[in-house]
């Protein structure tokens, strides 16, 4: 499962490259935003290749601009803001592709990034997150332990700015990498170091519940509503958007529900996962969640809808395609005979 979103979702705004500098600095950081807009504009309709072409002429301003493909590119005040530029005023390739849920395209992109810019923890995230979207799980691994390592080294310079959210991304990209232990003992130093952070604590309740680790799940539950009770303290005071408050708690929330799934408790998990899709309705893992959901509730019809909003967000998101195609022959539900009366 997806905890790019997860991470990211809970943790700091990205600090915007500020369009200030020298004239010439000024000058390309407008034609990069120009062609990215454009680039987003076209993935929003589908245009795949289209989006590319603005996309490489993005990066032909300036090659050596990491932000291009991960940072956090300013929109200008004066761009109409449309959906997939998400809460911040920010746009990037990576961020592009991954919001219009093409996953084939992100994995090109997020590869040439990480050929670059091997230090850039945030391509290695999308790549290792889209691999795993895809069912490819051969690479995700040898990515994970490539992510694994440029992590540590990061956290190992002079004067490096170690958080909870750094700590997370390397405990994932051990489990990712399939190392359970250094994946749960970083997870676990994160959340001995950082108690006020939720990023950790969240992060590993969400590993337990996707690997329906039975022993600790009652501990996931634990650990994914302390988080949720952190978050709404912080965000009382962070003075963000509403939007991006309620993305924030439903990625929560997500945890919360998908971890009541793994113990049984169907109708507790549908109410916390109803929450989490109001929060954040564009994630297509939360989506499938609850598909899940109703499919154990016995919901043939509601668990079809939600994979269906799974897959328009990620077409190629293959456990959703995967139950999608299970449920393709199972009979839509009978009227109720009440209705037949009318």
């Amino acid at each position: 499962m997806n905890t790019k979103r997860r991470l990211s979702l809970l943790s700091a705004p990205l600090a915007a490259l500020a369009l200030t500098g020298c004239s010439a600095d000024m000058q390309a950081n407008s034609k990069i935003q120009d062609n990215l807009v454009e680039c987003a504009r076209q993935a929003q309709i589908g245009k795949t290749q289209e989006a590319r072409v603005w996309a490489d002429r993005a990066i032909q301003v300036d090659p050596k601009k990491q932000e291009t493909y991960t940072g956090a590119l300013e929109i200008d005040a004066n761009t109409p803001q449309q959906m997939f530029f998400g809460s911040a005023p920010t746009i990037s390739i990576g961020l592009i592709f991954d919001v219009v849920g093409d996953d084939p395209t992100l994995i090109s992109y997020m590869r040439d990034a990480t050929r670059k810019f091997p230090g850039d923890i945030e391509a290695w995230e999308l790549l290792v997150e889209a691999e795993d979207r895809l069912g490819q799980t051969a690479q995700k691994t040898q990515d994970a332990k490539m992510m694994a390592a440029q992590v540590d080294l990061a956290m190992r310079k002079p004067k490096a700015k170690i958080d909870g959210k750094l700590t997370a991304q390397l405990g994932q990209a051990y489990f990712d990498a399939g190392d359970e232990v250094n994946g749960e003992l970083n997870y676990r130093k994160g959340i001995a170091t950082y108690s006020t952070d939720p990023i950790p604590q969240n992060g590993l309740a969400y590993h337990f519940a996707v690997t329906n680790n039975k022993p600790h799940l009652k501990e996931a539950l634990d650990l994914a509503n302390q988080a949720l009770k952190l978050t709404k303290v912080q965000e009382q005071t962070s003075g963000h958007p509403e939007e991006v408050t309620n993305e924030k708690l439903g990625a929560i929330q997500d945890t919360i529900g998908w971890v009541q799934y793994r113990q049984g408790n169907y109708q507790a998990a549908l109410m916390s996962l109803m929450d989490a899709v109001a929060g954040a309705p564009d994630v297509a893992e939360i989506r499938y969640h609850l598909a899940m959901v109703y499919l154990a509730m016995g919901n043939a019809f509601a668990a079809r809808t939600e994979l269906r909003h799974a897959l328009l967000l990620h077409p190629d998101y293959a456990d959703a395609q995967t139950q999608s195609n299970l449920l393709q022959n199972v009979p839509p539900p009978k009227p109720d005979p009440e209705d037949d009366a009318d």
